[in-house]
């Protein structure tokens, strides 16, 4: 068993800066958790504080209910995988794997069978005998994974284990990682950047900003209910779009789209003002014969169309037309850098339209998501 309790845990630089502040959350025995978020956000310092390379300013970390704040690394029984794999260029892939447990001090043969053990798990072994320098990235990766897994620790740790990977590869590593972690049962601490690797390779995701939790949760939990407006904007690819709106005296969002109906679910009671984001991911929206019924329709131009094969998005501006639309620019046209409203959305492949020309669109009301103008915290996150 392997249980990790993350007790209000902070981490304040000698400068006086927080790194990382009033962390909490238990990683379950067995789970893939996964820490992301932006760059500087201290996911890294937090995964270095539980390894015990970072020392806790404040707060407590517990492995299976013992304190470990004061433990050294080596007597932790944790793993750690780095982004820049730390192999030792001058030794062979079976030498590279095979040095945690000759620094324990294990018999020779149980070396032997431990390293041709983990070698046939990552389908290193007619590698054994090379160098760092004659593998690619992706094999690098395998052997880094392979040190690790010999050492049969109670937690896995990988920061950004794939950064330094061409895109396929990447693809193809996490594959192999969700795998392997999976075959193994072993507790696993995972930190990214990548909001898809995280959506991908996470049992619980806890996403990160400026040191603080923004909200922990599956991946469908953070996609589908973000709590605030900047999970919502992280979580996604492409992101979400949001609209400044004000709500009217009959209770309609008004948007540059024109009028559309508050959600059932809004908490009217809760508002203090008339101004709120609204929020709707680009897969919202429709062709107006394939949308939900009484999907509310707008016109729109293209300015740029994305074909990626299996999907096509369109950088559309609404075309102000219905009584109550809002003639202000709200956001900023990407390639003029002029105001305006430019709205990301997602349709069918085989479309034949492209930039210049106009169409209707509708969006599915019912899945818009409200956050606070002032605060940017969701209406909507308990629905």
């Amino acid at each position: 068993m392997a249980e990790i309790v993350i007790d209000h845990v902070s981490k304040r630089f000698a400068g006086g800066g927080w790194a990382v502040r009033k962390v909490t959350f238990t990683v379950k025995d067995g789970e893939f958790f996964i820490l992301v978020g932006p760059s500087g956000c201290g996911k890294s310092t937090l995964l270095h504080m539980i390894v015990g390379l970072e020392d806790i300013t404040e707060g407590e970390i517990r492995l299976d209910g013992q304190r470990i704040n004061e433990l050294d690394p080596k007597d932790r029984n944790m793993a750690m995988v780095f982004q820049s794999y730390a192999l030792y260029p001058h030794m062979t892939v079976r030498e590279n794997i095979a040095f945690p447990l000759r620094l324990a001090k294990l018999p020779r043969s149980e070396i032997k069978r431990r390293v041709d053990e983990a070698a046939g798990i990552l389908q290193l072994g007619a590698l054994l005998d090379r160098k760092p320098s004659d593998l690619s990235g992706g094999q690098r990766q395998r052997v880094a994974m392979g040190r690790a897994i010999v050492r049969r620790p109670q937690v896995f740790l990988l920061d950004e284990p794939l950064s330094n990977l061409d895109a396929r590869l990447r693809v193809q590593m996490r594959t192999e990682i969700a795998a392997l972690q999976r075959r193994l049962g072993i507790t696993t601490i995972y930190v990214t950047h990548d909001q898809t690797e995280a959506m991908v390779l996470g049992d619980r995701v806890a996403l990160l900003r400026s040191g603080e939790v923004q909200q922990i949760g599956t991946p469908k939990q953070l996609y589908e209910t973000p709590r605030n407006e900047f999970v919502a904007g992280f979580i996604g690819s492409p992101a979400m779009n949001f609209l400044h709106a004000e709500i009217g005296d009959d209770n309609l969002l008004l948007l540059p789209m024109g009028p559309c109906p508050l959600p059932a679910s809004f908490p009217l009671d809760r508002l203090d003002h008339r101004n709120v984001v609204v929020g709707i991911r680009p897969e919202h929206f429709h062709l107006p014969g394939a949308a939900p019924p009484a999907s509310p329709v707008f016109s729109a131009e293209i300015i740029l169309a994305e074909w990626l094969g299996a999907d096509l998005y369109l950088h559309v501006q609404p075309v102000p037309s219905h009584p109550g639309a809002r003639e202000a620019p709200l956001l900023i046209e990407p390639e003029t850098g002029k105001p305006g409203v430019v709205l990301i959305v997602r349709v069918p492949p085989d479309l034949r339209l492209g930039r210049g020309d106009r169409m209707e669109l509708a969006y599915d009301a019912a899945k818009i998501h409200l956050f606070d103008a002032d605060t940017g915290e969701s209406f909507l996150r308990n629905h």
